[in-house]
């Protein structure tokens, strides 16, 4: 996890972890990060998740695979 939770390495416990989970395990979203704007850079391929919505979470809460990045843009 980069950006708005600082720098932290989420260990995948079992293969099911969903990004949701993941950020959970980072502590979460707090009032410096833009839920709107996370991306997960996967190989060479980034998706942008908007978790400021029920239907942006619904579309982005992905399956994390072992080396994801995630990136939640920080409010500066």
């Amino acid at each position: 996890l980069l950006g708005a939770l600082g720098g932290q390495v989420i260990p995948l416990a079992n293969p099911t972890i969903t990004l949701a989970e993941a950020l959970a395990m980072g502590k979460g979203l707090t009032n410096e990060a833009k839920a709107h704007n996370i991306r997960v850079i996967r190989g060479e391929r980034v998706y942008l998740v908007d978790f400021s919505t029920i239907d942006g979470y619904r579309k982005g809460n992905m399956v994390m695979e072992s080396g994801d990045i995630v990136y939640v843009e920080p409010i500066r």
